[in-house]
């Protein structure tokens, strides 16, 4: 069908959704728009561009045509086909969620006084630091959904969270109660990521397919138009910018250190954080995958290999004190990168072109980005290169594939472990155990932490 006999059925529809009866007439035109949609191709013109290297060669594109395949253009027409044909019920909308994470006992959210970025960019040591000591490598680490893959579909294997936390005998003999368990999270009635994604995606127009694409795609291979669109769904979302509890994942073997006493005893947090909703019942595979722990050296991986089991520091977020979100690179990409670059078809070319624009820049400029857009310079390569290897996705999403949720960070600002936040281990299949309990009475002074009695407790050995 070419595109005038399309036309001429789609007239025809229309008359017979006026003389034949609704449904039927929605039906038959909702048919001819899927099928004129399907040989609709994707039409551009490209303006070509030229640019120079920092050796002094020159290369570019000269401006031409570029005809998609036959249906690859033909997206919008589909959707508004797939609306004139659905049933016109009336049904109640969910509300949409608000960025900002409101407890549901408050009858307002949290005010929160942003921190100040810090360092030279976002992805940091392992983000967590002892005292006096930072690490080198560069862990991602965030969360992925709760009760659901990322298709939408609901998934046995997350969101079990078990029941409450009994009381536990500490190491000087007194009864805790731990207060971060997955159960004690989940009752505190926050909205975990994709209980709240549907809504907001409704919102948004966006299915759930595309929206996976979106966050799965490397943000430079993203159109400006579909750039705007995650950005807007991000902005839309729980965050861990914005929430009461956040959660921290650290390595094996700093877990191993606290557990053993050694000195000096983990005293700070940095880098990558999550919202512990968003990260119920998972197993140490989950987490690992989720949390784009899979960077090149990763520690992570390596005990995932072993099946230690997996640390995390969950806390009440500090007043004052909140991560940023690592989106600066596809908030740059959207604002500031020029047309001729962003419209570029051949991903790899345009990756290439707007390396060389930002290499291209004067300093000062560079200078002005990097105020705006925070750890620009140092985020945007990584952003570019992702790959199963590289987990970082520059769109305030974390994770590898299919898995992500909303990520925060804190750079490489590091913040003090507040008094009452819990040590957590993961075992593999996913059950969670309280390991200790960080106490800091006198905020200027070193905190410690207060472990479990594994024998009176009946708990099994913490770390072996």
């Amino acid at each position: 069908m070419h595109a005038g006999q399309g036309l001429t059925v789609l007239a025809d529809a229309a008359k017979l959704n006026i003389a034949g009866g609704a449904s039927i007439g929605r039906a038959s035109l909702a048919q001819a728009m899927h099928s004129l949609a399907d040989q609709i191709p994707t039409v551009q013109i490209e303006p070509g561009f030229a640019a120079v290297t920092p050796d002094g060669a020159v290369f570019g594109a000269p401006p031409r045509l570029a005809i998609g395949e036959p249906g690859s253009g033909g997206h919008t027409l589909h959707s508004i086909a797939e609306r004139v044909d659905a049933p016109r019920v009336e049904a109640a909308v969910p509300p949409v969620a608000s960025h900002v994470d409101v407890h549901p006992t408050s009858p307002t959210p949290g005010s929160y006084v942003a921190a100040p970025a810090g360092g030279a960019h976002s992805v940091t040591p392992d983000a967590a630091t002892p005292d006096g000591a930072r690490p080198s490598g560069s862990p991602s680490d965030g969360a992925i959904p709760d009760g659901a893959s990322a298709d939408g579909t609901a998934n046995d294997a997350v969101g079990s969270v078990g029941p409450p936390a009994d009381p536990v005998v500490m190491a000087d003999g007194t009864l805790y109660t731990p207060e971060l368990s997955d159960a004690g999270i989940s009752a505190a009635g926050y909205s975990s990521f994709y209980e709240s994604l549907p809504a907001v995606l409704d919102k948004a127009g966006v299915s759930m397919q595309e929206f996976r694409h979106l966050v799965e795609s490397p943000v430079a291979s993203l159109t400006r138009h579909e750039m705007s669109q995650l950005i807007d769904i991000r902005d839309s979302l729980p965050s861990p910018d914005n929430t009461g509890h956040l959660q921290k994942t650290i390595p094996f073997e700093q877990a191993e250190a606290i557990i053993e006493g050694k000195q000096p005893p983990l005293q700070g947090l940095q880098g990558f954080v999550a919202r512990p909703v968003d990260t119920l019942g998972m197993t140490t595979q989950q987490l690992h995958d989720a949390l784009g722990l899979n960077y090149p050296g990763s520690k992570y991986t390596s005990d995932l290999a072993a099946r230690r089991p997996y640390f995390d520091v969950r806390f009440e977020t500090p007043s004052g004190v909140h991560p940023s979100v690592p989106d600066s690179a596809i908030r740059w990409l959207h604002d500031a990168v020029p047309d001729n670059i962003v419209n570029i078809t051949d991903t790899t070319a345009r990756t290439t072109a707007i390396k060389v624009f930002w290499d291209g820049l004067p300093g000062p400029q560079k200078d002005i980005f990097e105020a705006r857009y925070p750890s620009i310079g140092f985020d945007l390569p990584k952003a570019l290169s992702l790959d199963t290897e590289n987990p970082f996705r520059g769109s305030g999403f974390s994770g590898t594939g299919s898995g992500f949720v909303p990520e925060g960070t804190f750079g490489q600002t590091r913040i003090d472990i507040p008094n009452g936040a819990e040590l957590w281990r993961t075992l593999p299949d996913g059950t969670r155990e309280i390991v200790g309990v960080f106490g800091r009475s006198d905020p200027s002074a070193p905190g410690t932490w207060l472990l479990v009695d594994v024998t009176r407790s009946g708990a099994v050995a913490v770390v072996r």
